[in-house]
């Protein structure tokens, strides 16, 4: 093994003084083709990304052996070299003439392999390259089949990105790197769903690359997937598996974030996040932190609280059950096994306790253990806490309060030198439940004696959430909503449609009633996305689609004003349906409609991008064009392939019928190129280009199509001027004609 790992680094040396004598890049420069191109099957995916078991082993030119068990294949007996497999060629079956047992074999030029009696694999890099080694205990197996179950490896170069604080000399750095590349960080869903790492440069350095380049990935967890029934009806948990997502890892500049996601869950989350720096060659070392996912323990809002209106003529109004929409995780309940049975609702029960936003002492009335009545100029407030919490309001006057709902559970655990005791003070284990359950925490005297007057109100380690909603009380004249405005729905082919807000529905309600003290009422409308352009004349709402490709939903709010300047809203659904066909584009029909005449000076030619058709027209236009309608294409086609060859999927057209002119010259003409006295009009439509050539003073309406792949078309005219040519100030035009005597 030693005199084939001599020959080995012998040739490479050998290769290495022959490209410095050429003038070539050695060895060690020239793994910027395979680093690169390691990194993005990395990146993308083909070399295992999604499990922390399938990650390369990466081993550093110089940096010594790396000793893989077996176990890291797969395998449990021995781990058998079934094969390996350098790229893409053709795997080679049993190396070596091993047949599953101990001895040596050489990956190409990449490595040399030792098979331990154990089945472990100890691996010397030779050269730069990526391969792996399949391990199975059927030796006769597919080896593409899942069952071979490969080991991957890459080799770097000695000029690579490498792990700092790395211990062992430097020819230990392989072994070492496996054994030193992992962090740990312990994460909770909502208790502490995040961390940051500071200064992620100091993990790694780099022989001859000032700066480097960092990147992350989280490996997905496998997750049961449902997959219906069983025979028996029973509802079958575990049909399939399928790869979740549960935190995410980003980067921003030397600060690392990995934060959970909604899917992390204790049972089967823990995963590995991966850090790469990346120098200029495209090499790449990386840092494993090892992510564990932990029960949470805090009360958390399962439901926010709405915000409440009242009217100030409205009688007591009761907001019972605020705490409906709280939960706790931890539960108390005995498992059988002296632990406690987690997320099973809310064993221990939680106290809540209510407060009104610029209440003062003399404003509260206390009228029970776990009630008060708050009296202010705006309101009388009757207010529940304890085990449950209500409001009711009596409006008095004009004004908005913030009520702020904080829930607390009792906690788990007596901190030392404390024991749990119950309500008749017996000591009992934090696991009773019912009326054996422990209300308090009671101290023990150094002699071990409990002390009887010493208690806590709550458990020492009692957490608390709160939840705030608005309450408002507004004027009896404000206006209020009378008839729900129901949804509307508009073709993106289609014309504008019309919404009267004085006769939203069949029987001609009006969408907002206002008492007669507060005057008529206007109206202000907007969509929370920009799908349709709304505009209000009236009571009438105008609704026109500039949504085009696949049916896009959005909400549309409607404020209703009144002479008072006081204010209602309501929503209303808008759904704008997919086109069929080529449009004319919707944000550009409006700047179309009202367009003047294109100045196209004499003597000049003009080009228009049909694709970015409103930039350039600043200089032949009298009016601003709004930059929100620059880069738009005259056209859209909602099917077009993004990967056409046509521009924006259309084929561009002009016919000479299509050129409206007082002179048109058809017998100039052909399709995309139109001759008349005015100018030459040409359209390539490869390009989406159309040229006007200004040659004497008239005008040019030209209608161009747009056609798609499927034959369907559509259309839109433009119009341009050529002015009149006027003449230098001051100078002299002829007056009368004469003839001279010709010469000699």
């Amino acid at each position: 093994m030693t005199f084939l790992l001599q020959k080995f680094n012998a040739i490479s040396r050998t290769r290495t003084e022959a490209r410095a004598r050429n003038g070539l890049r050695s060895p060690a420069r020239g793994v910027a083709f395979t680093g690169r191109l390691a990194a993005c099957l990395l990146l993308a995916g083909f070399l295992g990304v999604g499990s922390a078991m399938a990650q390369p082993h990466v081993l550093r030119m110089g940096g010594g052996s790396i000793t893989v068990g077996n176990d890291l294949g797969g395998s449990t007996d021995n781990g058998r070299v079934h094969h390996y497999q350098i790229g893409t060629a053709d795997a080679v079956m049993n190396p070596g003439g091993l047949n599953g047992g101990a001895g040596t074999f050489l990956v190409g030029s990449l490595a040399l392999v030792t098979v331990g009696s154990d089945g472990d694999l100890t691996v010397s890099p030779i050269a730069t390259g990526a391969f792996k080694i399949a391990l199975d205990t059927a030796y006769d197996s597919d080896p593409l089949s899942d069952d071979a179950m490969p080991v991957h490896f890459e080799i770097v170069s000695a000029n690579a990105p490498m792990l700092t604080d790395i211990s062992g000399a430097a020819d230990a750095y392989n072994m070492g790197a496996g054994a030193d590349m992992a962090e740990a960080a312990a994460l909770v869903p909502r208790d502490n769903a995040s961390k940051e790492y500071d200064n992620i440069h100091n993990w790694f350095s780099d022989p001859n690359d000032i700066q480097l380049t960092y990147s992350a990935m989280v490996d997905k967890v496998k997750r049961c997937k449902p997959t219906g029934t069983t025979a028996g009806g029973d509802r079958n948990p575990c049909g399939a598996t399928q790869d979740v997502d549960v935190a995410t890892a980003t980067i921003a500049g030397n600060k690392l974030t990995i934060a959970l996601n909604d899917n992390a869950k204790m049972d089967s989350s823990d995963t590995a996040v991966w850090v790469f720096a990346h120098d200029a060659a495209g090499e790449y070392a990386r840092k494993q932190i090892n992510v564990t996912v932990g029960m949470p323990t805090n009360p958390f809002i399962e439901t926010s609280l709405d915000d409440v209106t009242l009217r100030e003529d409205d009688a007591e109004t009761t907001y019972g059950d605020l705490h409906a929409g709280f939960s706790d995780p931890e539960d108390l309940t005995d498992n059988g096994s002296g632990g406690r049975v987690s997320n099973d609702g809310d064993a221990i029960a939680l106290e809540f306790a209510v407060e009104i936003s610029g209440l003062d002492a003399n404003q509260k009335v206390v009228t029970g253990d776990d009630a008060y009545t708050a009296v202010t100029p705006y309101m009388i407030a009757k207010v529940t806490e304890g085990p449950t919490a209500s409001i009711a309001v009596t409006p008095r006057g004009v004004a908005s309060a913030m009520i702020t709902v904080t829930a607390t559970d009792k906690g788990v655990y007596c901190k030392d030198n404390y024991s749990p005791v119950d309500k008749d003070g017996d000591v009992r284990s934090h696991l009773d439940t019912g009326d054996d359950a422990p209300t308090r925490c009671r101290m023990i005297d150094t002699s071990g004696v409990e002390a009887d007057t010493s208690y806590t109100s709550l458990f020492p380690n009692s957490k608390s959430v709160s939840d705030i909603f608005m309450l408002s009380i507004i004027s009896e004249t404000t206006p209020e909503v009378d008839a729900g405005i129901p949804a509307q729905t508009v073709g993106a082919e289609g014309d504008a449609i019309m919404l009267d807000l004085e006769a939203v529905n069949d029987d001609g309600d009006d969408a907002f009633a206002s008492p007669s003290d507060g005057g008529a009422l206007t109206y202000t409308v907007a969509a929370a996305d920009p799908i349709a352009m709304l505009s209000v004349a009236g009571s009438m709402v105008t609704i026109a689609p500039i949504w085009t490709a696949g049916d896009k939903e959005t909400t549309v709010t409607v404020t209703a004003t009144n002479t008072l300047d006081e204010t209602a809203t309501a929503t209303f659904d808008l759904t704008v349906t997919t086109a069929k066909m080529p449009v004319v584009n919707p944000v550009l029909r409006p700047l179309l409609g009202t367009l003047p005449a294109l100045l196209v000076p004499y003597g000049t030619s003009v080009t228009f991008d049909l694709q970015n058709v409103a930039n350039g027209l600043d200089d032949l236009v009298p009016v601003p064009i709004p930059d929100a309608v620059k880069n738009q294409p005259l056209f859209v086609d909602p099917n077009a392939n993004p990967d056409d060859a046509l521009p924006g999927g259309l084929l561009y057209k002009v016919r000479i019928e299509d050129v409206d002119t007082p002179h048109r010259y058809d017998n100039l003409s052909r399709e995309n190129h139109v001759v008349t006295s005015a100018g030459t009009v040409s359209l390539d439509p490869q390009t989406a280009m159309l040229t006007i050539t200004a040659t004497a003073p008239n005008y040019i309406n030209v209608t161009v199509w747009g056609i798609d792949r499927e034959q369907n078309m559509t259309q839109a005219t433009m119009m341009f001027m050529v002015p009149e040519v006027t003449s230098a100030e001051g100078e002299e035009l002829p007056t009368e004609v004469a003839l001279s005597q010709n010469y000699p």
